[in-house]
């Protein structure tokens, strides 16, 4: 959505601004669907999988996929899907939460756009 907030209403988010390599990787959810993130070949690699699925109505049975490798940047993740798709999904760790924005190529009705938290372990 866009509008306007008044200034006094908005604070700037704690996060480190170079997380360690080793704050990205685990199970995420929220958003449109999950983000498994695990340590690749080097220890800077990431290798991330995930899979989002549309709401319910019209296009409630879409789904997008990604899958890839990248290092971070910062707090920046940014992920080519492997298989040629045209899905990129730029992801930002900011504290405890991940963000992730795409450009709408991961799948039809079906985004990872959103917030998402680490799944705890059972």
């Amino acid at each position: 959505s866009v509008g306007w907030l008044p200034r006094r209403s908005v604070r700037t988010a704690d996060g480190d601004q170079d997380p360690p390599a080793d704050a990205w990787p685990g199970e995420w959810v929220g958003g449109g669907g999950s983000l498994s993130i695990r340590t690749g070949a080097s220890p800077l690699l990431l290798e991330v999988a995930g899979t989002a699925r549309a709401g319910e109505g019209e296009r409630g049975d879409a789904a997008a996929w990604v899958n890839g490798a990248a290092r971070p940047t910062g707090q920046a993740l940014a992920v080519d899907d492997e298989f040629g798709s045209g899905c990129r999904v730029d992801l930002r760790l900011v504290g405890s939460l991940l963000f992730a924005t795409e450009q709408g190529a991961c799948g039809a009705g079906a985004h990872f756009d959103g917030v998402y938290s680490r799944r705890e372990s059972p």
